[in-house]
């Protein structure tokens, strides 16, 4: 039993976390509002976002992941002569 419990351990520890970027608006002591890009878990809401950030966090969106730049086509080469 000891031995299902630990590989569960580990398998779950070397998973990767999912995360959502996401552009988060904080209200600063001064009353000032500024954004931050967070990492965060997909569906943490502001007041889990709170300990992350210098203020309050009052609004955000998620960020939309950037497409993959495609790879560049190879460039044939020709035998030297």
């Amino acid at each position: 039993m000891a031995a299902l419990i630990g590989a569960a351990l580990a398998t779950a520890l070397t998973m990767p976390a999912a995360a959502e970027r996401r552009n988060v608006m904080v209200q600063m002591a001064d009353g000032s509002v500024q954004a931050f890009v967070l990492d965060v878990a997909p569906g943490a809401t502001l007041q889990d976002m709170s300990s992350l950030v210098p203020g309050e966090p009052v609004g955000y969106e998620v960020l939309d992941e950037p497409e993959p730049e495609p790879e560049p086509e190879p460039v044939p080469v020709e035998p030297a002569p």
